[in-house]
């Protein structure tokens, strides 16, 4: 009987680097633009630094009706950062939900703010850097959110 699902393949697939062709060719497969890509990463980077730095901290951000109300704030602030390049998300429930939970679990509940604040910009940083090497997770997640964040990007009419 196999075991495809092993302790030491979970290990492997968050944690050993994948070899460049299989990146790229994942990239191509996907139709993944490394324009696009940039767009993404500026976007998360734009929503990160919204999130960090307007963050009141937990004394007043304790409850999950403030944090959502935080974290659509924050939303809002970015999305409108891109339609000042002439793009605008529609139909992005499926992507800001993701991302919602992503920060809500990063970051939002963390008792340690600025280790996270570190760990969330590194950990999307390396996901989306399509010239670093990548582990399957990271190759996974990048696939996932920037299809996520395609279907969502419209150019603002």
């Amino acid at each position: 009987m196999s075991n495809a699902h092993s302790p030491k393949d979970f290990f492997d697939y968050l944690s050993k680097p994948l070899e460049r062709d299989i990146i790229v060719q994942t990239l191509k497969i996907n139709k993944i633009s490394i324009n696009k890509i940039e767009l993404v990463i500026d976007f998360i980077q734009s929503l990160c630094e919204n999130v960090f730095t307007t963050y009141l901290g937990d004394d007043v951000i304790n409850s999950d009706k403030i944090i959502r109300d935080h974290f659509n704030w924050c939303w809002a602030k970015s999305v409108d950062s891109l339609e000042q390049e002439n793009l605008t998300l529609e139909f992005e429930k499926d992507f800001k939900d993701y991302m919602f939970v992503f920060f809500k679990e990063g970051f939002y509940i963390s008792k340690d703010k600025p280790e996270s604040e570190l760990k969330i910009m590194i950990f999307w940083k390396a996901c989306f850097n399509p010239w670093v090497n990548k582990t399957q997770s990271e190759l996974d997640i990048l696939v996932e959110v920037y299809n996520l964040f395609d279907k969502s990007l419209r150019l603002k009419s």
